[in-house]
């Protein structure tokens, strides 16, 4: 059985705060750039918005290995395992899995709450966000790309990012002021309202947070970011199969 969150504080993080907040930070400030010279160079080619926006994402897939990979050379390690990617038993396999129905109960509730008290605010999910100007009819090709980009590349570079490092960066900066599984609470916050804001679309931070705090403490049952990454897919990919109609 998997153990509980509380059972035990895991194996001692070799990186701080600061290095989380510093690869945030190079992540972010790769992707701008990166986009601002796309958008130059693409600017009077047609180009759909979906697939400017998946292209502009490989900038910042590509600030999140640059992140790793500074981290590995500084830190002496020439593991993966340094930000959370750690062997993964077939039982956590499955809670990984299995963990997607409570999640998707928990936005239904969201959903209920906002619909009832701010019906006006219009909650939603962001794979329309993301995907928005794109027909909702691809072909097997087109959509066999988005679904490894939505299902595979983007939980992979988000999980590493906001819960390999920034939520193991703050869970030990507040596990110094705060009882352990307070520590735990604040860093599946903290870290969840950051994955929720720099989507940088309102009506999808609700959902967004939400969906953060849940994947942390995926990641903290674990000890594996694997864990995270498959939940993440698992709902990336819902949500695109939801959104298109794929054809040969």
């Amino acid at each position: 059985m998997l153990a509980p969150a509380s059972a035990k504080p895991p194996r001692v993080v070799p990186f701080g705060v600061t290095e989380a907040l510093g690869a945030l930070l190079l992540s972010f400030c790769v992707e701008i750039l990166g986009v601002i010279a796309l958008g130059l160079l693409t600017r009077h080619t047609g180009i759909s918005q979906m697939w400017l926006a998946i292209a502009g994402y490989q900038f910042l897939a590509l600030g999140v290995l640059l992140s790793v990979g500074l981290l590995i050379v500084f830190r002496l390690s020439g593991s993966l395992s340094i930000v959370g990617y750690r062997h993964l038993g077939w039982r956590s396999w499955a809670a990984a899995g299995v963990a997607v129905i409570p999640i998707y109960a928990g936005v239904a509730i969201l959903y209920a709450l906002f619909n009832a008290f701010l019906p006006g605010y219009h909650v939603r999910g962001n794979a329309q966000e993301l995907l928005q100007g794109a027909s909702p009819h691809v072909g097997l090709v087109q959509g066999l790309g988005i679904a490894l980009f939505a299902a595979i590349e983007a939980p992979l570079t988000e999980e590493t990012l906001f819960r390999g490092f920034l939520f193991q960066g703050l869970r030990g900066y507040f596990a110094r002021y705060l009882p352990y599984q307070g520590a735990v609470l604040a860093g599946a916050i903290v870290s969840g309202l950051t994955f929720g804001l720099l989507h940088f679309e309102v009506h999808t931070l609700p959902i967004l947070v939400f969906l953060g705090i849940a994947l942390a403490y995926i990641f903290q049952v674990t000890d594996s970011l694997f864990a995270s990454v498959l939940t993440h897919g698992i709902i990336n990919l819902v949500a695109v199969v939801g959104t298109f109609h794929i054809s040969p």
